[in-house]
């Protein structure tokens, strides 16, 4: 019997220090703690645990965090509110301690010992750098053998031990589906305002599914949000009450900078007061207010001017630590390289530009928000960032944030069955958790790229929920498989737009007809043994097709080979590195990337073609690091996202088919493709170049078609999605 099974049921045990050898045996224990142990644990010897655990140590921080939160004044309230009620909204502004005060307050709760807390953040990065926070607040270490832990889809650093758990929305919708969530006293769904597909479909399961778990709360926290929304809807018509707690402001405050406009707005709790900044915009773009194509050269002559602006360093009042980093918040990655280049340009000393966006590796990103380097700490950085960097992630250090205005959203055409990026104008509540990065630790100060009229009248409040403006299919699965009989009157989160209601009852419609044409749920819409394997597949559900019926093909090896390639956000250029400068160098990687491209047909050839020359190198490191730096390829991701998915991917068709392990064969690519037109028919192309009534071919986006009539594959990363 191992350890695991015996936690949560009585069982008769012995105890250890009573018999002949047991002295000994806890005292050998105790000696071996840092090491993997080897001999019988927890009472009566069930078994070991199967991995190798930390040491038991109080902490590996050398100094504990003892920082002073505005949300702590509500401790006795949220604690009070959680006795007698299973829901309660908290809303506080940036910076109040929502996201690592609270969580670490209710791990010192008696909640603790009810069952483990639960947080969930909308991104990768947030699961990782909040606990680390969070293990400083507590004094301790955090990861496997502790109370803090954290599980995303590429790591999981818990076991039974952990008391508080942050996980990414994905996987508390798994847990939801599996009934999971009965060991936990506590959820906590962290930037609610964000309505991604999977907190809004998370609300409302917890909303249908929380009388079958009596012990369990559940905690709305955001700084933005519409509580009176929230609310109503899980009072369900008075018959749940769902106490609202509001959160004081912050302890240092911003100050406001629009674009061609003398006066300043304070946004303060301190009554702190600061200089005015008159005529600035008149140093950035000739003072021209810029437009989309003129916002890169715009920010670096901003940062340029802060730069050399005199007093140009807010301290910190309390320890007198410089708050000088600057953060820009721009719409897409094509946006950020340009930007980037543009402040490098300029060639101003002692500064470091980091781009930051999702699909960066992990230890990059870490680099730009709280970079270890002593000479990146010695510099002043200044972060460019997407979105990512709005809510959660802390860039330590900002003293000032530059908004651009603008986002990328997507946006499912159900004609085409496509999704789109739109670049379109923020919302204001959304610009409003950008300008709070800044005032976190110190006095801040934020720089609009736009005017405070265009601000009032273009800008939305809210940003439209994600689930209004997304393919539905998967949602669905996940629905039916947590149980809920009937979609269409489903109690979903309310939208507060017209349109957005519309357009996801349309899109509902057609999503159940395109599941039952799948076959993956019948004509009573009940989900069907396909449904459950393609949901049990950690892909898109249309990538999830093509894995399926490859494994019923024999296609498993090629396809599982494939789909990593498919995964990632921008097919080829998630692993071919570019520049969007032209230079020598990138000159150079662009001849090395055509001479990987020669003989290919598409993409296909060409994905496949990476991979068997990576599968052929030898298993070092070094080796295969050498050869991605000869020729433009990204390592980390062949190894973490094509190498270690395709394991996964291999580990699935054997526990399905019980294929072997082979190699590829390319004596199958032609069935392999006909297989992709089959699952994905609205990627297919035509290729005409006969004549009007000439088709050539039928094939994949051709390597060609990115490079061809002097554009570089880099301009077009933020315009298609495959």
């Amino acid at each position: 019997m191992h350890a695991d099974s015996y936690s949560r049921i009585p069982v008769h045990h012995i105890d250890i220090a009573e018999t002949e050898y047991g002295t000994e045996l806890l005292q050998r224990a105790e000696d071996s703690k840092a090491k993997r142990i080897k001999l019988p644990l927890g009472p009566g010897g069930i078994g070991q645990f199967d991995r190798e655990l930390r040491p038991f140590v109080k902490s590996q921080n050398k100094k504990p965090e003892t920082r002073q939160f505005p949300i702590g004044q509500k401790d006795d309230e949220i604690l009070a509110a959680l006795e007698t009620n299973q829901v309660i909204i908290l809303v506080g502004p940036t910076g109040s301690g929502k996201s690592t005060h609270v969580p670490h307050m209710l791990l010192r709760s008696k909640w603790s010992l009810r069952g483990a807390i639960v947080v969930t953040q909308p991104r990768i990065q947030a699961t990782i750098q909040i606990p680390r926070y969070v293990a400083r607040l507590n004094n301790s270490n955090y990861g496997p053998g502790t109370e803090i832990g954290y599980t995303h889809s590429k790591a999981s650093e818990y076991d039974r031990r952990t008391r508080l758990l942050f996980m990414t929305d994905g996987k508390l919708l798994n847990d939801i589906v599996s009934g999971q969530i009965s060991n936990y006293s506590i959820i906590m769904i962290d930037e609610a305002h964000e309505r991604s597909v999977n907190i809004d479909l998370i609300l409302g399961l917890l909303n249908e599914q929380l009388y079958l778990y009596p012990h369990l709360r559940v905690i709305i926290a955001s700084a933005t949000i519409d509580h009176d929304a929230f609310i109503k809807y899980f009072s369900g018509n008075q018959l749940r009450e769902v106490p609202l707690i509001l959160s004081d402001g912050r302890f240092y405050g911003y100050q406001e900078h629009y674009w061609d406009n003398d006066d300043w707005h304070e946004v303060t709790q301190s009554g702190i007061k600061m200089e005015t900044d008159p005529g600035w915009w008149t140093k950035v773009n000739l003072g021209s207010l810029p437009d989309r194509e003129s916002l890169p050269e715009a920010v670096a002559d901003l940062v340029e001017y802060l730069w050399n602006k005199p007093d140009s360093k807010p301290r910190n009042p309390e320890t007198n630590q410089i708050f000088e980093h600057i953060l820009v918040f721009m719409p897409g990655t094509r946006e950020i390289d340009r930007t980037v280049s543009a402040i490098k340009a300029r060639n101003l000393p002692n500064i470091l530009v980091l781009p930051l966006y999702a699909r960066r590796p992990l230890d990059e990103q870490d680099r730009a928000l709280d970079p270890k380097d002593p000479d990146d700490k010695n510099k002043r950085r200044v972060v460019v960032s997407t979105n990512v960097a709005e809510t959660s992630l802390t860039v330590e250090g900002v003293g000032y944030v530059v908004d651009s205005g603008y986002i990328k959203e997507s946006y499912w055409n159900p004609r085409t069955e496509i999704t789109e990026l739109v670049t379109l104008r923020h919302s204001r509540s959304g610009c409003r958790q950008r300008w709070g990065r800044a005032g976190r630790l110190a006095p801040g100060e934020v720089y609009m790229l736009y005017t405070h009229q265009q601000f009032n009248e273009a800008f939305p409040s809210y940003t439209s929920p994600e689930i209004a403006r997304s393919s539905l299919e998967d949602v669905i699965l996940t629905a039916k498989a947590a149980g809920v009989r009937d979609i269409l009157n489903f109690a979903w989160m309310p939208l507060a737009l017209a349109d957005d209601q519309e357009r996801f009852h349309l899109e509902l419609k057609r999503a159940l007809n395109a599941l039952k044409d799948k076959g993956a749920i019948d004509s009573d819409n009940d989900l069907k043994s396909f449904g459950l394997e393609l949901r049990g597949v950690a892909v898109d559900l249309d990538i999830g097709t093509i894995f399926a019926e490859g494994d019923r093909c024999a296609l498993g090896i090629e396809v599982a080979t494939l789909l990593p390639f498919l995964k990632l956000d921008h097919g080829l250029l998630g692993v071919l590195k570019g520049d969007a400068e032209y230079t020598e160098d990138e000159y150079v990687i662009r001849k090395q990337h055509r001479a990987l491209a020669y003989g290919c047909r598409d993409d296909l050839d060409l994905y496949l073609k990476l991979w068997m020359v990576w599968e052929s190198l030898p298993s070092d490191a070094a080796d295969r690091q050498t050869w991605c730096d000869e020729n433009g390829i990204d390592y980390k991701r062949m190894h973490e996202d094509i190498e270690e998915e395709r394991k996964k991917l291999i580990g699935t068709v054997m526990d399905w088919r019980k294929s072997e392990n082979r190699t590829i064969l390319v004596e199958k690519m032609d069935e392999l493709r006909a297989l992709i037109a089959y699952c994905l028919p609205n990627n297919v192309y035509v290729a005409n170049q006969g004549g009007d009534d000439a088709v050539d071919e039928i094939g994949f986006v051709n390597w060609d078609s990115w490079t061809e009539g002097g554009d570089t594959y880099r301009e077009y990363e933020d315009d298609f999605e495959f």
